[in-house]
């Protein structure tokens, strides 16, 4: 195994375990090990692979609990979370990277979008205003600029607009999702795959057409 892979690995078992802590032990940058692994993990979008990505969040966390990547680590919380059914440990740890980001507005992760489309997205209605508050606080021009960003943002809105029964509000914010959904390229001519919608899940793209009518 290469170094540049041992914090790298997508697959976790006892000997990965075994081997990262070792390779841990004698390494100066700890907490960027722990950081990089458990962000791996949770990008794999396997449930075996949830807890140890928690697990690793926390560690970083103790070490810098209101670091620069703090938001971003609560936000591995929260998805490795929603991963193993666990919605009010997602809902919890998004809200400490939803604060963590607003803190730092320079350094954006839109976990505020995460959080948002958590709570739209399994009818979550005693949370609504939360939601609400937290795109309206933390929405910004650039982040928006990207389709898959205003898939959320709108698709958000619409189901929220729709399950408490604004329905002209929801159409048009359903007919604003799918014109994201659809988008073709990115923001940027050298990168046209950045930020486009690359995955939808059929029950959503299905409430969203029937809003639009």
């Amino acid at each position: 195994m290469a170094d540049i892979e041992w914090y790298r690995q997508q697959s976790w078992d006892q000997d990965a375990a075994s081997n990262f802590e070792v390779r841990l032990s004698r390494a100066r940058r700890r907490g960027e090990y722990l950081r990089i692994q458990a962000l791996t993990l949770a990008d794999t979008c396997l449930a075996k692979n949830a807890r140890p990505a928690i697990e690793l969040a926390k560690r970083n966390l103790e070490r810098d609990p209101e670091g620069i990547f703090a938001a971003q680590m609560h936000a591995v919380i929260a998805r490795a979370s929603v991963k193993l059914g666990d919605v009010e440990a997602a809902i919890v740890a998004y809200r400490d990277a939803v604060r963590l980001e607003h803190a730092r507005p320079n350094v954006r992760g839109y976990y505020y979008l995460e959080f948002a489309w958590l709570i739209a997205a399994n009818s979550i209605s005693d949370l609504y205003d939360e939601a609400l508050e937290a795109m309206e606080n933390n929405k910004a021009d650039q982040g928006l600029i990207f389709p898959a960003n205003q898939y959320r943002y709108f698709a958000s809105l619409a189901f929220i607009a729709a399950d408490t029964d604004d329905m002209s509000t929801a159409r048009r914010k359903a007919t604003h999702a799918l014109t994201a959904a659809s988008a073709e390229r990115g923001p940027f001519r050298r990168l046209p795959a950045a930020g486009i919608v690359k995955s939808e899940k059929a029950f959503h793209r299905q409430r969203l057409e029937l809003l639009a009518r």
